[in-house]
This record gives structure tokens, C-alpha cells and sequence, in this order.
């Protein structure tokens, strides 16, 4: 309609400065497969923005502004993550408030608002490489495959159940032919700790295999590039990087035959541990926070605790380069008037609303909530954590881990 024209064009206007929409923290940045520069950012402000980003040119006397094309706007909490299918014509966001909702990249529509089976957190997805399924990864101990299409069940609805009692799941990725799921998961309790991949079958969602070698969460795991033909074998090698300081390679097997193990270990860099007293997770000074492969696949690169970012040949994992540049990871503080909104939150969901009202009541904590951590990360970005500044910082500033 005119009036909706009107109002996309206010708000393209309004999202044109320096790709500021975002009124709390952005958690995660998608460039889309289908190039023509396109880029998602997901944000703690429970929204999603699909940006248009103008390649620079040389002589221009500056870049050109970026431009918000859609903004998916649906969860009723803070985003955790957005992807892309392999296409780029579809993204799935993943919320805080336990759901997905998978989104046409075109229209801004929203496809799918997948149900609220998750009990938690929805941590991350994936898609099937033909785009047909998509899996989320929950704190609630669960990955969940929906059928997109309607090949099995209704389209939008839940196919399989991926559950093993091996606690949260953090990550989850298809194997490169699609008949494969790999989930990370943890389960830090002081008389059982898990923090083991588990392998399933994505057709008929049964357990195939599981491989143990960690001792902290797996924060990254990508498949070494491979002739996408393959799957199976030792062709199918999967790396993992976690907060252990660790580096593992996997020979990813959909066999039912019993526990596997990592095929190799890289840890020279793991450094001394960080004390950290009522936490079972052990911390290093190289905990890998975040991992991936290059796009020929010649190089893998890991960013860590320590500020680092290291380089690694993949054909031998003898590493190309070790820089610094950051200053570590900085510990946010949560404000009390945080624990306020969201207690508000749940007694809210608790009061039987009408839908108009709830969805009033939702829109105004979420700006209370962005309002209370705007502040939060201002100060923290402020004052770094003595708690993880090594001993001599000063001294050994200039130093590597």
C-alpha cells in the first residue's frame, strides 16, 4: 500500500547512517552466499537487518552509505544468531525466547515461525545443503530438524528430535552431502562432563556416533574443505577449536560403530590457565573463542583468549603467522534494573494477556532492556576486568602467550 511505501522509505532513511539501527548489541554478521552485498546483523534489540552495502569505488570521494532493506522484526527477546541457506534466498534467526523463524530474503516476509518446542535458548542453526530442513541447536539439551517444505511432516513443522543427555547444544552443522547432522554439546557437572560431538542421521534422526576429546566447549567446528562429492571416510574431516586451547581433527563416520576419538591434536598454544574459583570449565590464555578456514581451504585461522589471532597452514597445522591487537575479552556487567525487566518479562507471560496488549507489553521491555544494557556495555568496554589481565600485564604486554 502507499502508506506502507511511505514508511519503508522512513525507515531506509533513518537506517542509512553508518549501519546504526541497532539500538543494542549486534551478536552476529551474515554476508549472504548470494553475493550482490547483501549483510545480516542480528542484535540483543530482538531484531534482524538485511543490509545493502554498495561496493566501494576508487573514485569515489567516499563510500557510499549502506542501506537497511528489511528489518525482521518478530522475536520477543534478544537474537542469538542469524544464518544464511546456501543459496542466500533464505536466513534463519535464532532467539533468545526459544524460537526460529526462517525469513524470504527478498520480500522480508516472514516463511516459518517455527513453534516454541524449544524449552531454552536457541543458540544457532543450519541448513541442510538443499535448503529443504534446517536444524537449531537449544540450552535445552535438544537440536531440533524442521521440515521446511512439507517432504515429511507440514512445512514448518518439527521431523525429529535430536536428544542424547549429553547436556546444552551449542553448534550444529549438515555434513557436506546433507545426510549427516553434527551437534556440539556440553554438560559441565562436577561428576560427569561432556563436551563431546555427537553425530546423527538426518533422515531418519537416530544417533550414529559420538566422538570425545575436549575438555571444555567447542566454540567452532567446520568441515576441511573437501570434493563436496565425498562423504564418508577420512575424506570426511571435520576440525573443532574450544576453549581448552585445543585444535582437533575428526574422521567423521556415520557408522554406528562406538565412540570415536580426534585423528590429531594441535594445543602448543594453549598457555597457562586462568584461575577461576566455582567454575568447572577450564579457561586458558589461549582459549579459542572463535575459528574458521579460508576460502580455498590452505589456511585456518583462530582468534583466543589472549587477544590473538593465529594462522595455520592446514596441510601440516605448522602456523603462519601470530599477531596481537586486541586487548582480551572484556566481562560485561549486568545492571540490576536488567534482572528487573526480565522478571517483569515472565510475570508478564504468566498474566494471560490479550494478544494486543502482550504484544505492547513485549515491545516496551524490549526498549527497557536495550536502555538497560547500553549502559552496561559502555562501562565495561571502560574498565577492563582485572580478573583476566595477566599478572604483568605492563611487562609482558608485547609478549606472546
Amino acid at each position: 500500500t502507499e502508506k506502507g511505501m511511505l514508511v519503508k522509505k522512513s525507515l531506509q532513511k533513518a537506517f542509512t547512517m553508518d549501519m546504526k539501527a541497532h539500538c543494542a548489541a549486534v551478536v552476529a554478521v551474515r554476508w549472504s552466499p548470494a553475493g550482490r552485498g547483501l549483510c545480516a546483523t542480528a542484535s540483543r534489540d530482538g531484531t534482524c537487518i538485511l543490509w545493502q552495502v554498495p561496493a566501494a569505488h576508487p573514485c569515489a570521494p567516499s563510500p557510499a552509505k549502506p542501506i537497511a532493506v528489511h528489518c525482521l522484526d518478530g522475536h520477543l527477546d534478544a537474537l542469538t544468531d542469524v544464518v544464511f541457506d546456501r543459496v542466500g534466498g533464505a536466513l534463519a534467526t535464532c532467539s533468545e525466547d526459544g524460537t526460529a523463524r526462517v525469513w524470504d530474503c527478498d520480500t522480508g516476509l516472514v516463511v516459518h515461525a517455527l513453534p516454541p518446542l524449544h524449552r531454552k535458548v536457541v543458540n544457532t542453526a543450519a541448513f541442510a545443503p538443499h535448503g529443504r530442513t534446517l536444524t537449531t541447536a537449544s540450552d535445552d539439551t535438544t537440536a531440533r530438524v524442521w521440515d521446511l517444505q512439507g517432504d515429511v511432516e507440514a512445512a514448518g513443522e518439527c521431523m525429529h528430535t535430536l536428544g542424547w543427555d549429553s547436556g546444552a547444544v551449542n553448534a550444529v552443522e549438515y555434513s557436506p552431502c546433507g545426510r549427516l547432522i553434527i551437534i556440539a554439546t556440553h554438560l559441565p557437572n562436577p561428576t560427569t562432563m561432556f563436551y563431546r560431538l555427537l553425530v546423527w542421521s538426518a533422515v531418519s534422526g537416530r544417533i550414529c556416533r559420538w566422538y570425545d576429546g575436549h575438555t571444555a566447549p567447542i566454540r567452532a567446528m567446520a568441515w576441511a574443505p573437501r570434493d563436496p562429492d565425498e562423504c564418508g571416510g577420512a575424506e570426511n574431516v571435520m576440525v573443532s577449536a574450544s576453549q581448552d586451547g585445543t585444535i582437533m581433527m575428526w574422521d567423521i563416520a556415520g557408522e554406528p560403530v562406538g565412540p570415536g576419538k580426534p585423528t590429531a591434536t594441535l594445543d602448543r598454544h594453549r598457555g597457562r590457565a586462568i584461575p577461576r574459583p566455582g567454575c568447572i570449565a577450564p579457561l586458558f590464555w589461549g582459549s579459542i573463542y572463535a575459528a574458521a578456514f579460508s576460502g580455498g581451504g590452505r589456511h585456518y585461522a583462530t582468534g583466543s583468549q589472549d587477544g590473538r589471532v593465529r594462522v595455520f597452514r592446514s596441510e601440516d597445522w605448522s602456523t603462519l603467522h601470530d599477531w596481537g591487537g586486541h586487548e582480551g575479552v572484556a566481562v560485561l556487567q549486568i545492571e540490576e534494573a536488567m534482572a528487573a525487566v526480565r522478571l517483569e518479562w515472565h510475570q508478564a507471560l504468566q498474566e494471560g494477556l490479550d494478544q494486543e496488549e502482550f504484544v505492547r507489553r513485549m515491545r516496551d521491555l524490549r526498549r527497557r532492556r536495550a536502555d538497560c544494557l547500553r549502559p552496561s556495555r559502555d562501562a565495561a568496554s571502560q574498565e577492563p576486568a582485572a580478573a583476566l589481565l595477566p599478572p604483568s600485564s605492563a611487562a609482558s604486554a608485547g609478549s606472546a602467550v
